[in-house]
């Protein structure tokens, strides 16, 4: 980091400060627990008739959308409330801001059109805490650093590589429908996770809880729950493992950097 430009060193910095306090992953976490209710009562024709069935569905769904299309939002709301206050303010660049400082335009300018670098990186965002596209939208930025320019494409390439294994997982889901198959699925899930491990700030907690959580489902769930109903558990696994990840790294955080002691008179 010290041979880089002062103000890439910035950019890089607040990119990485969006992650550390584990919010971004306890909104991620809550968002993929509602989804996988949703889609539990779907698979199950919405089971309305039991008791808060609707009620329950419906918040479930509007708590999903809400932390979805407003991730970023929210999340920098918790962070006025527990994380600007003790370590201040970092403005990270996201897709779609309207405007760029310009003294920070001389040195990243916008590539035309999408590469599949940045395309693969939006994907594995989507599933691994980035929804707002942060992580892809640094990728697809131009460098006036030419020594930086390797490593943005090896970065690139491990998004790829990263997509790659969950889609294999996918495939597996699709057409095996052996136990093992889930074990398998959660081991490549867990290897993608362990490839953008640095870039999305992911802890060993869900590098090695994807597998260990499926290894535990296929024991104790698979022989109770349907197959559809098992990728509902798997979701809600993810969301866990995410929400988990958030608060250990959030608390740990806040030990690490209490409130600054009110000025006395």
């Amino acid at each position: 980091m010290t041979n880089l430009p002062p103000l890439f060193g910035a950019e890089q910095r607040a990119r990485h400060y969006w992650f550390a306090d584990g919010l971004a992953h306890i909104v991620f976490g809550v968002a993929t627990l509602a989804f996988a209710v949703c889609l539990f009562y779907i698979r199950r024709g919405l089971q309305l008739h039991k008791p808060w069935g609707t009620e329950l569905w419906i918040g479930a769904f509007v708590a999903y959308a809400l932390l979805q299309a407003g991730h970023r939002h929210v999340v920098e709301w918790l962070k006025t409330k527990t994380t600007y206050p003790r370590t201040g303010y970092a403005a990270a660049s996201f897709p779609g801001d309207s405007t760029i400082p310009n003294d920070v335009d001389t040195l990243f300018t916008q590539q035309a059109r999408p590469t599949m670098a940045y395309q693969a990186s939006s994907m594995v965002g989507a599933l691994f805490g980035d929804p707002t596209g942060l992580v892809a939208f640094s990728l697809q930025q131009k460098s006036a650093d030419a020594g930086r320019q390797p490593r943005r494409r090896a970065e690139g390439t491990r998004q790829m590589l990263a997509l790659a294994l969950v889609l294999l997982g996918c495939l597996v889901l699709l057409f095996v429908e052996e136990t093992w198959a889930w074990v398998a699925v959660g081991a490549m899930i867990g290897a993608a996770a362990w490839v953008v491990r640095e870039l999305y700030r992911l802890s060993w907690w869900i590098v090695l809880g994807f597998p260990v959580m499926v290894l535990n489902m296929s024991i104790f769930l698979a022989a109770h729950v349907t197959r559809s109903d098992c990728l509902s558990c798997f979701l809600a696994a993810w969301g866990f493992l995410f929400l988990l990840d958030g608060a250990i790294a959030l608390i740990r955080y806040l030990q690490r950097n209490p409130m600054p002691a009110e000025p006395t008179a």
